[in-house]
């Protein structure tokens, strides 16, 4: 039949002229072509059912066959509110209708099968389209008054408070910043959103649960693949219609992520990224500015009174958001963009906060420099001997440093609000070392140039001159480590900047107390500075004969010494007393108490 048809069309062609009635009959044939046609796309080929055309087999037993995009058969959705920026509508708001069982034309094929993804792998920053440095247009039509782009039928544009545009489909209740105008032909859209559908719907006669409204998230990413998720206002989640890997969810650094009461931070971290995203899928509540209003107002009070708040936010940031909640609260139930944009932002902070501290769990993290992980597999940095040295090289700054840096960076999750501090500290300190360093520099300079001390001899140098120099040395390193650890240090604006570089440099054993050297070199290095000094101060001083200036000046010498070793010690918070001085101090209290007791 199909080979006799095409030739009997051309034989009748050819003959047109020589037969009146041949017209007629090549007519008829067409019809029957037509039917014929029609017959097969109605009832499908005898013998063979249609199916998607994806090239696996993850979904078998899924018709092909994808109904009238106009006609909706996922559940009735969440109310979504419309962007405040001006959009234009096309098409009626209408209430979702049901799917007739009868089959409906035309058939659409899907390329491949959607995989699912997570609001936070979008990276809408990164997909910017480049703007083409070509020539402005010139002209405006007359009586031109709507500059809105043109979009399909049923589908929204709307602009993100930052200016990204997507697009919004009331009607199926999607979402996607895909190229709606650009794409011209949507029937993969169409395709791409009633097969979603349909597998939520048996994913929801399959658990026997009671079918609630949801949002479907759709992209098309740069190899041509759609990608989905699903949103649940209600119960605040991000779902999928198969099973999702749970570590793209989940920063490498969080270990013993294992209950749901746990794992549902990590999807409420999504959720939230969805409404950040699509900042009209929901209205503004009243509950959600309570709870918020509420959260803020904690996490302030508990930076205020606590030493190691767990708030990420520090006073100063908390108190600019606490400012925002009249706004917010005299939006409600407003539809306003900005608001939820607001909102969303602020609780996804605070849910990614509860993932990383282990919120509601048994071993939560309650201070924000305890780890919730057993001292198991801690290591201590380096051997005790050699650390010891270290730190009294260092006047015993380094262990005040590496402590401080332990408290900041704990389980490989760095505590931005607590950096912010250890950060403003150690620059204030550096900067006041500059200026030691400094002072200290004018005064090696004038040593040297003093006759007694200097006496003009190159080939042989005197201790006072070579300590003079060492001195020199430490006040130049002490000046060059200021400068170029606070540029280091200033140049780190964001807690991920902070993050990578305390990995990079924590990911070796021992990486944290080569940390707390850097840390500690611009004051061990004046330090030693003015050890050198003093060194040569004292070589010059006991070059006297007198035997009364050398006994004063040994007395002097020894008592000063004692003095200045109390503060290297413990002025700064580098430890306690040592242990003798403490039993000297029990020792003579013990024997002041016997004395008053006879």
């Amino acid at each position: 039949m199909r080979r006799i048809l095409p030739l009997m069309r051309r034989l009748l062609s050819a003959v047109r002229r020589l037969f009146p009635f041949s017209h007629a009959v090549l007519r008829l044939i067409q019809i029957l072509t037509a039917l014929k046609q029609f017959v097969q796309d109605y009832f499908g080929p005898p013998g063979k059912v249609p199916r998607v055309s994806t090239g696996s087999s993850e979904f078998p037993g899924l018709s092909s066959t994808v109904s009238n995009p106009d006609i909706q058969s996922a559940p009735t959705p969440y109310h979504c509110i419309t962007s405040s920026l001006p959009t234009r509508h096309h098409g009626p708001q209408q209430e979702m209708v049901q799917v007739s069982q009868e089959p409906i034309t035309p058939e659409v094929t899907l390329p491949a099968v959607p995989e699912p993804f997570a609001p936070g792998w979008f990276e809408r920053y990164e997909h910017r389209r480049p703007v083409e440095r070509k020539p402005n247009k010139d002209k405006i039509k007359a009586g031109q008054t709507s500059f809105l782009e043109k979009v399909p039928d049923h589908w929204e544009r709307v602009v993100h408070p930052e200016g990204a545009r997507y697009y919004f489909n009331a009607n199926k209740n999607v979402f996607t910043d895909a190229g709606i105008t650009e794409l011209g032909d949507l029937s993969a859209v169409d395709a791409c959103i009633q097969f979603l559908r349909e597998r939520e719907s048996q994913l929801v006669s399959s658990n026997d649960v009671r079918s609630r409204p949801t949002q479907l998230v759709i992209q098309l990413t740069d190899s041509e693949q759609w990608v989905y998720y699903f949103v649940d206002h209600d119960a605040r989640v991000v779902f999928w219609v198969e099973d999702f890997d749970l570590e793209g969810l989940i920063p490498s650094n969080i270990l013993g992520v294992t209950e749901d009461s746990h794992i549902v931070y990590a999807i409420e971290v999504q959720y939230w990224q969805h409404c950040e995203l699509y900042p009209n899928s929901i209205p503004l509540l009243q509950e959600h500015i309570t709870e918020m209003w509420g959260a803020m107002s904690f996490a302030y009070i508990d930076n205020v009174t606590s030493i190691a708040p767990l708030s990420p936010l520090n006073q100063n940031e908390l108190a600019k958001i606490l400012s925002l909640m009249p706004y917010l609260q005299a939006r409600v139930p407003a539809a306003d963009i900005y608001a939820i944009w607001i909102l969303a932002r602020a609780m996804r902070i605070l849910a990614r906060a509860k993932l990383y501290h282990f919120y509601g769990q048994p071993g939560a993290r309650l201070e924000a420099d305890m780890s919730v992980y057993s001292p198991e597999g801690d290591h201590k940095d380096g051997g005790q001997p050699i650390a010891f040295f270290c730190d009294f090289c260092f006047f015993f700054a380094l262990s005040s440093h590496i402590q401080a840096l332990k408290s900041i960076w704990v389980d490989e999750n760095i505590n931005y609000a607590q950096w912010s501090k250890f950060s403003t500290k150690l620059t204030a300190e550096w900067n006041g070392f500059a200026i030691y360093s400094t002072v200290m520099l004018a005064v090696d300079i004038s040593f040297l140039s003093v006759p007694s001390v200097n006496k003009g001899n190159v080939n042989s140098q005197s201790v006072a001159i070579v300590a003079t120099y060492m001195s020199l040395l430490c006040v130049v390193g002490s000046l060059v480590s200021s400068v170029l650890l606070s540029g280091k240090i200033t140049a780190m604006e964001t807690s991920a900047e902070v993050a990578m570089f305390m990995q990079k440099m924590t990911h070796w054993k021992g990486g944290i107390f080569v940390l707390g050297i850097i840390c500690s070199l611009p004051f061990a290095l004046v330090l030693w500075s003015m050890v050198f000094f003093a060194l040569a101060l004292v070589y010059t001083i006991f070059q006297s004969t007198d035997t009364a200036s050398l006994g004063i000046m040994t007395c002097g010498t020894v008592m000063v010494s004692f003095a200045l070793s109390l503060p290297v010690w413990w002025g700064r918070d580098y430890g306690s007393f040592p242990e003798w001085l403490l039993v000297l101090n029990s020792r003579s209290q013990q024997t002041t108490g016997q004395q008053e007791s006879v």
